[in-house]
C-alpha cells in the first residue's frame, strides 16, 4: 500500500528529525512526538486488556488500539505548535523562517490539526479496504478529541485552513504514522459501521469508548512522575513503567473472592428474602434490569448481590452506584465500602463521586501528597474511572451530555454494573437523559440495574423499550429486563406482609400543636416540607412551642456545607437503624431525606406532594423493628391547603397555582391536584399492597376534568415536550460549546432558577477572611486546603435576590459565581448587591433565612 499521496513542498523541513511534544521546566524541548506517541499507544494497549468483551465484540486487537491511540498527537507536528517553543526554533535554525512565514499565525491547537491530518491519512490508508469515508472521518475525530471537545467531523472532512494543508508538515505527519504503523506490527483496521449505527446523529458508542481510552492513556502517558518529559524512553522501559503505573493507581478491581454466599456479602442479614433470591437468579448476564419493590425491602442488597456475581464471574469489571442526591450518596457510601471489603478485602478502590465529595472531611487524601499515584482518581474527570464508585446519577448522565470529556465517562462506565436508584423521581428532561444513558451503557456491555419503589407501568415500558402493544404487568414487587435485545420473563416476587398506614389531612396549626404534644410524650416525628422557606418557618413555630428538653432540628440546603454535614451526621445516627435512647424528637426537613436515606420515624407530617414522593416519604416511617414506640401505629398527617378541594375544581389554572403557593414551582400543579384527588378520601394506605394502585390512579389519563385542571394538564404536556427537546439538544456534541465537566454547570436537570454562592464569614481584615467555621483564608487563596475551606462555608441562594453587580467582594481564585456575606452581631448578613427590601440572617440552628421587608 502506498502512502505517498502528498505532492509538492513549500518549505522543506526534511532535515528536521526531532519534533518536540513536551517541554521541560526550563522551556526547552523534552520528549519528542514519536516517543510520547509510543508511550500513549502502549498504555492504551495495556488498558484495553481490561475490556475483553467490548474489544472482542468489535474485533479490536491490542496492537490496533495501540496504533490508533498513538496517533492522537500527530497535529503537534505543525508550524503553529512547534513554533511555540523558541528553543526548538533556535536549535533547528528556523527562527527567521518562522518569522518570515508567520508561523505564529498558524493554528496552534494541535488537536484540530490532528483531526485534519488523521482524516486525510486514514481515508487514504484504508481506501483499498473499502472502508467508508465517513467511518474514517469519525475515527479521526475520536482520536483527536482528547482535549475534551468533540471535534466537528463533517463527512467531507475538515477543510484546509489555519496551517492545515497538504504540505511538508503533513508529509512529516504521514511519516510518523508509517513509523508507528511499523512499530505496532502493521495491524489491520477492522472498525466499520452501518448506517443504523449513526441513528439520529448519534456517535457509535465504541468510538466514544475509543476516544475515552485515548484520552486516559494520554493522561497517564503525560504523568511526569512515571514518564520523564525531558528525555525519550525505549520500548522496554516504557512497558515496565506502564505495568507499574496501572498497578499503583489500582486501575482494576482485583482479588474478588468467588463463591461467596449472601450472608458473607451482608453479615448483618441472616438470609436473603424473596426479592434478593429472585434477583440473584434473574440477573446473570449483562443487560438492563428493573427491580420494583417497596421501600425497605432490600433492593440495594439485591442489586449488590447481583453485581457481585457478575464481577466474580468475570462478566463485569467494576461498579457504579448512582443515587438522586448528594446526601443519599454520602449515606450509602459506607455501606458500599463494607460490601467491597467483604468481597475483595480492604482497599482504596471505592470513590465517592459528586460535586461536593471533595469537601467531605473523612474522605480526602493528604493535601501535600508527594506522588500523584496516591490518588490518581481524585480529579473530577478521573473519579468515575475508579473500579468502584458511589455518587449522584448526574455523574453518569454526563456520559451522554455535551460536556467536556463526556466520552471519558463512557469509557469509565464500560463493562461495569451501573445501579441507578430511585429512577421514578426524575422529570422528563432527566428521564430522557436516563433513557439515552441506558442505551449507551448497553452498547458498552454494561449491566444496568434500575431500582424503584414507585415506578409507573408506562415509565417501566419506556425504559425497557416496550411499545404500547406490550402487556402491562401489574404484579408488585417485580423484576423485568432485557438481555441482548430480548425481554426476560417477568419475575413476580412474594411481597412482605402488608401494613396499614393511617392517613389524615390536618390543619397546619392543629398539626403543630399535636406534634409538639406527641414529641413531649416520646414520639419521634419527621416533618417534611416542599420548600426551604416553609421548612424554616415551620421549625421556627415549633421551636417557639417546644422550648427545651426535646431534641429538635432543621435540615435543608441553605446551611453551609460544614454545618449541614454536622446536622446530617447527627440525625442519620439518631433516627437510624441502630439509633438508641430515642426519647422523643422532631426533625423538620425538605425533600432531601425522602429517598434512599435510612431514617426511621414514628410519625410523618408532610406537605402535599406527588403520590410517588408521598410514598417515598412514608418509606421513612416505621422502617425497623423496635421494642416499643410511643404511638399506636404508623401515621401520616398531610397538611391541608389554604383552599379546599371542591374550591380547587372551580378555579382557573393561574388561581390554582396561586392557591398552591410555592410548592407549585417545585412540583407540577396538575400532578398535585391528581394526587390530592387520589388521597383525599383515604383513611389508610396499604404498604406495599396499595403502592401500585395509588401510582397508576394518579398518573392515568382522564377525559373529563374541570377547565382549570385541563388548562394545567395542557401546560404540563407542553412543558414535558419542551423538556424532552431540551434534553435532546443538550446531548448533541456537534456545533455547540460544551459545558464544563461538573455538576454545577452540566445540564443534568432542569432547575427553576439560577443560583449564586454566598461565602459566609465573620470578619475581614485586609485580604484575610475569617470564615463561619473559624477557618482563615486569603482573598487570593490558592491550594486545595484553602479552596476547600471556602467551599465548606458556601450557601446557594436564588440569583433573583441580588442585583447584577460584578464588583462585589469575592475570592479571586474561585471560578463559581459567588459573593462574601459578613455575619454581624445581630445575626444579619451584610453583603453587596442584595436587592432592596431583602435581608439575610444566619444562625447555626436555622441556617440562612431570607427576610422580605
Amino acid at each position: 500500500m502506498s502512502f505517498c499521496f502528498l505532492k509538492g513542498s513549500i518549505v522543506s523541513i526534511n532535515s528536521i528529525k526531532y519534533f518536540w511534544s513536551k517541554t521541560t521546566k526550563e522551556d526547552i524541548p523534552g520528549i519528542d512526538v514519536f516517543h510520547h506517541s509510543l508511550i500513549v499507544g502502549l498504555t492504551a494497549g495495556a488498558i484495553s486488556k481490561h475490556f475483553p468483551f467490548l474489544t472482542g465484540n468489535h474485533h479490536l486487537k491490542k496492537e490496533m488500539l495501540s496504533l490508533l491511540a498513538s496517533l492522537h498527537d500527530a497535529g503537534k507536528i505543525s508550524s503553529g505548535f512547534q513554533s511555540k517553543c523558541l528553543a526548538w526554533l533556535n536549535k533547528n535554525d528556523l527562527t527567521k523562517r518562522a518569522f518570515d512565514e508567520f508561523w505564529d499565525r498558524d493554528e496552534k491547537d494541535h488537536s484540530k490539526i490532528s483531526n485534519y491530518a488523521l482524516q486525510r491519512i486514514l481515508i487514504h490508508a484504508y481506501k483499498e479496504r473499502n472502508i467508508k469515508r465517513r467511518d474514517a472521518v469519525m475515527l479521526a475525530c475520536a482520536l483527536a478529541s482528547h482535549h475534551g471537545n468533540w471535534l466537528d467531523c463533517p463527512e467531507e472532512g475538515v477543510g484546509p485552513a489555519f496551517g492545515m494543508k497538504d504540505d511538508e508538515w503533513q508529509n512529516e505527519r504521514l511519516s510518523l504514522f508509517i513509523k508507528l504503523w511499523k512499530e505496532f506490527g502493521k495491524p489491520v483496521y477492522t472498525l466499520e459501521f452501518e448506517d443504523k449505527d449513526y441513528e439520529k446523529g448519534r456517535i457509535p458508542s465504541i468510538l466514544l469508548w475509543l476516544a475515552g481510552l485515548t484520552t486516559v492513556a494520554d493522561w497517564i502517558g503525560s504523568n511526569e512522575y512515571y514518564f520523564p518529559q525531558d528525555r525519550n524512553c525505549n520500548k522496554n522501559e516504557v512497558n515496565g513503567l506502564i505495568e507499574r503505573v496501572l498497578s499503583d493507581i489500582d486501575f482494576s478491581l482485583n482479588n474478588v473472592q468467588s463463591g461467596l454466599v449472601f450472608s458473607a456479602l451482608f453479615p448483618k442479614i441472616k438470609s436473603p428474602n424473596s426479592l434478593q433470591r429472585a434477583s440473584s437468579e434473574s440477573i446473570a448476564e449483562p443487560g438492563l434490569y428493573i427491580i420494583e419493590a417497596p421501600m425497605g425491602m432490600g433492593k440495594t442488597e439485591a442489586a449488590l448481590d447481583a453485581a457481585y456475581r457478575l464481577i466474580s464471574s468475570g462478566k463485569a469489571r467494576g461498579l457504579y452506584f448512582a443515587l438522586p442526591t448528594q446526601l443519599t450518596s454520602n449515606r450509602i457510601y459506607s455501606r458500599i465500602g463494607e460490601f467491597i471489603e467483604n468481597i475483595a478485602g480492604k482497599s482504596k478502590k471505592i470513590r465517592l463521586i459528586h460535586g461536593q465529595s471533595w469537601l467531605m472531611t473523612d474522605l480526602t487524601e493528604p493535601e501535600n501528597s508527594t506522588t500523584e499515584s496516591i490518588d490518581w482518581f481524585a480529579g473530577s474527570k478521573r473519579s468515575l474511572i475508579a473500579p468502584v464508585g458511589v455518587g449522584t446519577v448526574d455523574q453518569a448522565l454526563m456520559a451522554v451530555l455535551a460536556v467536556k470529556h463526556f466520552f471519558v465517562r463512557d469509557f469509565a462506565l464500560a463493562e461495569k454494573v451501573v445501579i441507578i436508584d430511585e429512577v421514578h423521581s426524575y422529570d422528563l428532561y432527566t428521564g430522557t437523559l436516563i433513557d439515552e444513558l441506558c442505551k449507551v451503557l448497553l452498547e458498552l456491555n454494561c449491566t444496568v440495574i434500575i431500582l424503584s419503589a414507585t415506578l409507573t407501568g408506562a415509565r417501566r415500558n419506556e425504559l425497557l423499550g416496550f411499545t404500547e402493544m406490550n402487556k402491562q404487568i401489574d404484579s408488585y414487587p417485580l423484576i423485568t429486563g432485557t438481555v441482548n435485545g430480548f425481554n426476560i420473563d417477568p419475575v413476580t416476587i412474594l411481597p412482605p406482609q402488608d401494613k396499614d398506614v393511617a392517613i389524615r389531612f390536618i390543619d397546619r396549626v392543629e398539626a403543630l400543636d399535636n406534634a409538639v404534644r406527641l414529641a413531649k410524650n416520646g414520639v419521634n416525628i419527621l416533618w417534611i416540607c416542599d420548600t426551604v422557606d416553609s421548612a424554616i418557618e415551620s421549625y421556627r413555630e415549633i421551636s417557639n412551642k417546644l422550648k427545651s428538653g426535646i431534641k429538635k432540628g432543621l435540615l435543608h440546603s441553605r446551611f453551609p456545607f460544614y454545618r449541614r454535614e454536622e446536622i446530617e451526621n447527627d440525625w442519620m445516627v439518631y433516627l437510624g437503624k441502630d439509633g438508641k435512647e430515642r426519647q422523643g424528637s422532631m426533625l423538620v426537613s425538605t425533600q432531601i431525606v425522602e429517598q434512599s436515606v435510612d431514617i426511621d420515624a414514628d410519625l410523618l407530617i408532610t406537605e402535599l406532594a406527588p403520590t410517588d414522593m408521598l410514598l417515598q416519604r412514608i418509606g421513612r416511617l416505621w422502617r425497623h423493628e423496635r421494642g416499643y414506640r410511643n404511638i399506636s401505629g404508623p401515621e401520616v398527617w398531610i397538611i391541608e391547603e389554604s383552599s379546599g378541594f371542591d374550591e380547587m375544581r372551580l378555579l382557573t389554572g393561574k388561581e390554582i397555582r396561586n392557591a398552591l403557593s410555592k410548592k407549585s414551582y417545585v412540583y407540577d400543579p396538575y400532578v398535585l391536584l391528581r394526587t390530592w384527588e387520589v388521597w383525599k378520601d383515604m383513611t389508610f394506605v396499604i404498604i406495599p399492597g396499595g403502592i401500585r394502585e395509588a401510582i397508576e390512579n394518579t398518573y392515568q389519563d382522564k377525559d373529563e376534568e374541570p377547565s382549570g385542571w385541563t388548562e394545567l394538564k395542557k401546560e404540563m404536556i407542553e412543558k414535558k415536550k419542551t423538556f424532552k427537546d431540551k434534553a435532546l439538544m443538550s446531548m448533541n456534541p456537534f456545533g455547540i460549546k460544551p459545558h464544563d465537566d461538573n455538576e454545577l454547570n452540566a445540564k443534568t436537570r432542569i432547575f427553576g432558577v439560577p443560583e449564586i454562592q454566598l461565602v459566609l464569614a465573620v470578619s475581614i481584615a485586609g485580604e484575610d477572611v475569617e470564615l463561619m467555621d473559624g477557618s482563615v483564608v486569603s482573598l487570593k487563596a490558592k491550594g486545595i486546603g484553602k479552596l476547600k475551606a471556602v467551599y465548606r462555608n458556601m450557601v446557594k441562594l436564588p440569583c433573583y435576590y441580588f442585583e447584577d453587580n460584578t464588583n462585589c467582594l469575592h475570592f479571586v481564585n474561585i471560578p463559581d459565581t459567588h459573593r462574601i456575606g459578613l455575619l454581624k452581631v445581630d445575626g444579619f448578613i451584610e453583603t453587596e448587591g442584595l436587592k432592596k427590601g431583602t435581608q439575610l440572617t444566619f444562625n447555626d440552628e436555622i441556617g440562612v433565612r431570607i427576610v422580605k421587608e
